[in-house]
Parts: C-alpha cells; sequence; structure tokens
C-alpha cells in the first residue's frame, strides 16, 4: 500500500479534497494548468465560461460543469467565480440580476433540482424557507413512528404529545427515572 506525500487539501479548481500537487491544485488539475489550461479558461469572462457549461432544456437549464456531490440528490453545480469557488445557482442569479447573492442566504429552487441554474426558478431564502416550499410541495411528510428507538410501541398508551408537538416514550422516561434514582441513592 502506497501513501502520498502531498497534503490532502481542497483543490482550488475542481473543490475536492485530494493530494495536492502544487499551486493549491490536485494533480490533474495541476498537470492541466501546467499545460496551460486552466489559465485559458480562467482567461474567459465568467458569463462565457458559465454559460459554456449549462445544457438549456424546455423546463430547467441544467449545470454540466462540476458537481459538489456525486449523489443526484445533492448534485449542487460549482465553479471558481471572484477569487473563490461559487455555487453555480448562485452565479446564475447574480448574472441575472446584476447585483451580488444575498449574505446568508441559499439559493432555494423552485423546480428542486439541485442542478438547475435557470434564474426564474432559483430564489434566495434561509434554510427556513426552504423547508417551509418544500413542507408546501408536500415533501417533508414525515410520519409518525411505530416504535420508539428502543423497541417500544408508540400509541396511544405508551406515547405523550410533547408540548413542540413531538412525542416521547412513556417507557423509556420511566425507564430514565428510574436509572436516575439509582444514581442518586447510590
Amino acid at each position: 500500500m502506497s501513501y502520498s506525500v502531498h497534503p490532502v487539501r481542497e483543490c482550488r479548481n475542481c473543490a475536492y479534497f485530494r493530494p495536492t500537487a502544487g499551486r493549491g491544485l490536485c494533480g490533474s488539475c495541476y498537470r492541466r494548468s501546467r499545460e496551460g489550461w486552466i489559465a485559458r479558461e480562467l482567461a474567459l469572462p465568467l458569463e462565457e465560461r458559465f454559460w459554456g457549461r449549462v445544457q438549456k432544456g424546455p423546463d430547467c437549464w441544467i449545470w454540466m460543469g462540476p458537481r459538489l456531490s456525486r449523489n443526484p440528490a445533492r448534485a449542487y453545480g460549482h465553479l471558481w467565480a471572484n477569487g473563490r469557488n461559487r455555487i453555480a445557482s448562485q452565479v446564475a442569479w447574480e448574472l441575472a440580476n446584476g447585483e451580488p447573492f444575498p449574505a446568508r442566504r441559499g439559493a432555494c429552487h423552485t423546480c428542486d433540482n439541485p442542478s438547475c441554474v435557470r434564474p426564474d426558478h432559483i430564489f434566495p431564502g434561509t434554510q427556513q424557507d426552504n423547508a417551509r416550499d418544500a413542507e408546501a410541495k408536500g415533501r417533508l411528510y414525515h410520519p409518525p413512528h411505530e416504535f420508539c428507538i428502543h423497541g417500544h410501541r408508540m400509541d396511544a398508551e405508551n406515547a405523550y404529545v410533547r408540548k413542540d408537538g413531538g412525542r416521547n416514550c412513556k417507557a423509556c422516561g420511566q425507564n430514565r427515572q428510574r436509572e436516575a434514582r439509582k444514581r442518586v441513592a447510590v
């Protein structure tokens, strides 16, 4: 088994955590930078670089550049812009509206497609705004659990509803009280 002597860091270009080869780049990006590929790409204006990586469809415009995850449900695109890695949907919103994306806000998608960069599908919002949007669309329904984590049935006889609307198991609560009494008695 061989180990890399280079420290594992986030690559400045592709944002993957890989051993760095030089200039803050991973091995493949470093080789491309030596060939001049990255310098030529970064020399292009941001709009041209950005829209060159977008596949426009009838509904969503899909980001075809690098993504933060290989999982399609979390496949948010990213690119190097303004001296740092940026989320592609936020850059699309900025290019369309001509103003910086609001601070402390995420890019919420009306289409629920994380790789979509169509500006009219994106709105700035908080985590709470995004959760409300998902709940309004019926994507956040969590059915009540039938059993607690210790296997007790969570029916009307063995569960109680807390003030915040959550449910607790009565049997587990009694067990916790019994254990607490034992610790105090000793």
